[in-house]
């Protein structure tokens, strides 16, 4: 468990210092940073705890806590009602053993509210979920029972690759699905990584810090208001859905309630200032009316995933309350509840009087086991979520989602659960969808991508039971489909899927397709209306510049229109025309998974040719600006073939 962990420490830091091209073939450049805070944080704990082990091994007076494969699950349960906080009323439980049939059954911070007269007992007592024993006081504190190889094995596969130097390739726009299999699979796992390593350190602080009844405490009693804050709590804890979990499952070791856990969870991801700040500025562009206004403006966009986001969870949390009512302790796995100790005034005195160096020893402790637990799920989620968009590129989806908004909303779903994004980007993927697709498929990959995806999924094995997690899964299905549904239907906007603002009759079509100038409107700005004055050396662009604030600003459109420019980009032929291609170029918004590719028209007045699809090309040519597909692009105007060179590549492989 040290080793795995000072391992991926090892990694970050190596991705940081030396192996920065695959750290940038990855990621986006914002998240380097984060990259190289979790390699030393990684570092830090592993190398702590496993000096604290070997200091404990030098000790002749340490004695090791002991193994066992017994979970302290009584034999009998009570289907018990929800109780508020404010009416738990917890205490120790002397060493006591109940009969086959008085097991009984606890939400976490919640006491069953019965007495028990057995073995001396004339006084009636209560106790938290988990009945810590006097004479089972753990060390670990929820550990699992057994030693579960395969975890081990899972989590050596990024390292594995790491050490073949895979992925070792640059992303291209002629790669096929297989060959961005390896690098989906790895950029999601960095890219959750740091917040990983984050939940698991503040899983470890509240473990060790917080008295096991204090957040119950602050709850309020009516169930209903409890769920409506607890979604509220991710504008206080701002946290990724990556980390959410690791701390979820402490909080509910602490006494707050699975319902208002579970609506924290759902609603944490995307109610939080980063995540509505990146909404926001995704759909800013999105405001013309009648052109591209997605439901009418990105106002009314981050209104829509905000407020759909809050209702689902609020929702599926009222459900969770209702399903704890009749099967109790049964939704919550078993490593939830293992090892709680007693909630008496004389154990949480006993706490705040460890030595620094037991605290260390458990905080560390706590984060390194929940760290390996969480890291062999993320990593199946992720070769899940890497082969499902392997075969979403080998499939054609664009017609299906043309055909109805239902069929466009369910896709969209599938792609949210398939692409496993962060939600702090996943805004600036959907906002780069295309404008035809339904605006209600848009907003339903908005709301269930940071509540349920793949990865998800797999981590949600290590807090639920498959009740429980079925239950989630049908009720976050059902609303958002219903939901999205009903805007699209009410508020969403037509958006054709082609608009160039030229057009001609089917007479004049055929005869421009015997002279062969052909229909398309490129085609036909080659030999109408396009001038080829061309001379000097153009001024050096960047890519960015050139096909996203060009076109977007009129007073840079007006600057820049006519004038000899030049920029670099990757050769992408047109179909039909060796006069037209499209000078491309890879766009990044959080990791490589998200992978769009862009393209610019360039018209040459000549014949390209001898060069590959995918070739890096310096093009040098006139401004101009043409609306194509519903909004302005850049368009180059080239008067030479010998404008269009062979380059080195950019050293940046990804717009950014």
């Amino acid at each position: 468990m040290v080793g795995l962990s000072g391992a991926f420490g090892v990694i970050c830091l190596c991705l940081w210092f030396w192996q920065t091209d695959m750290l940038k073939n990855l990621l986006a450049v914002q998240f380097h940073v984060y990259v190289l805070l979790s390699g030393i944080a990684l570092v830090v704990i592993a190398f702590t705890r496993g000096w604290i082990l070997w200091r404990q091994s030098r000790d002749p007076a340490f004695v090791p806590g002991h193994d066992h494969d017994h979970a302290h699950q009584h034999e009998h349960q009570h289907a018990i009602q929800e109780k508020s906080p404010l009416q738990l009323a917890v205490q120790s439980a002397p060493g006591h053993e109940h009969g086959s049939a008085l097991g009984h059954e606890h939400e976490p911070g919640e006491s069953g509210g019965h007495d028990h007269e057995h073995h001396g007992h004339s006084a009636p007592h209560e106790h938290t979920i988990g009945h810590a024993h006097a004479h089972h006081d753990h060390d670990e504190a929820d550990h699992d029972h057994g030693w579960a190889p395969w975890r081990y094995v899972v989590i050596l596969v990024p390292v594995i690759l790491f050490l073949l130097g895979l992925p070792n390739q640059r992303p291209s726009i002629t790669d096929l699905g297989h060959e961005r299999l390896i690098g989906d699979f790895a950029s999601i796992i960095y890219e959750a990584l740091p917040f990983i390593v984050l939940g698991v350190f503040l899983a470890g602080l509240l473990e060790e810090f917080v008295p096991q009844q204090a957040i119950a405490k602050l709850v309020p009693r009516n169930h209903v208001l409890a769920i409506a804050i607890g979604a509220l709590l991710g504008l206080v804890f701002p946290m990724c859905e990556c980390g959410i979990i690791v701390v979820m499952k402490r909080l509910l070791r602490k006494g707050l309630p699975l319902s208002v856990c579970v609506a924290y969870m759902l609603a944490g991801p995307v109610i939080n200032v980063v995540v509505m700040g990146s909404t926001f500025v995704a759909f800013s562009s999105y405001n013309v009316e009648g052109k591209n206004d997605v439901l009418g403006g990105p106002w009314q966009v981050l209104a829509w995933r905000v407020g759909l986001s809050y209702i689902v969870a609020i929702v599926t949390a009222l459900i969770v309350h209702w399903q704890w009512t009749l099967h109790g302790k049964r939704l919550i796995h078993p490593s939830v509840l293992r090892g709680l100790k007693t909630g008496s005034p004389d154990g949480e005195m006993a706490i705040a009087k460890r030595p620094w160096n037991e605290r260390v020893n458990n905080i560390t402790q706590t984060a390194l086991n929940d760290f390996v637990d969480i890291m062999a799920f993320l990593v199946l989620g992720s070769l899940l979520a890497a082969g499902g968009k392997f075969l979403i590129r080998e499939s054609n989806v664009q017609d299906l989602l043309r055909e109805t908004p239902a069929v466009a909303i369910l896709l969209m779903m599938g792609i949210a659960v398939l692409f496993c994004l962060c939600s702090e980007a996943d805004a600036f993927v959907a906002a780069n969808f295309p404008l035809f697709w339904p605006d209600g498929s848009k907003l339903a990959f908005l709301v269930l991508g940071p509540m349920f995806d793949l990865k998800l999924l797999m981590m949600f094995t290590r807090v639920y039971r498959a009740r429980l997690i079925y239950t989630i899964v049908i009720a976050l299905v059902v609303q958002v489909f219903a939901y999205t549904m009903v805007v699209e239907a009410i508020f969403g906007k037509v958006h054709p899927p082609e608009s160039t603002g030229e057009f001609m009759s089917p007479n004049v079509e055929t005869h421009l397709l015997g002279i062969g100038t052909g229909p398309d409107p490129l085609s036909q700005l080659v030999h109408f209306g396009v001038a080829y004055r061309q001379s000097g050396e153009g001024e050096k662009v960047s890519y960015k510049t050139y096909y996203y604030e060009m076109p977007a600003r009129s007073d840079l459109r007006t600057h820049w229109k006519d004038r000899v420019i030049e920029v670099r980009g990757q050769y992408m032929p047109y179909p039909g025309s060796d006069q037209i291609f499209r000078l491309s170029r890879l766009q990044i918004t959080c990791c490589q998974s998200d992978l769009t590719t862009l393209k610019s028209p360039v018209i040459a007045q000549e014949r390209i040719s001898g060069l590959q699809p995918g070739a890096w090309v310096k093009v040098t040519g006139r401004v101009d600006f043409r609306e194509i597909d519903g909004s302005l692009k850049t368009i180059l105007l080239v008067s030479n073939a010998s404008d269009v060179v062979p380059c080195n590549p950019d050293p940046d492989p990804y717009v950014q």
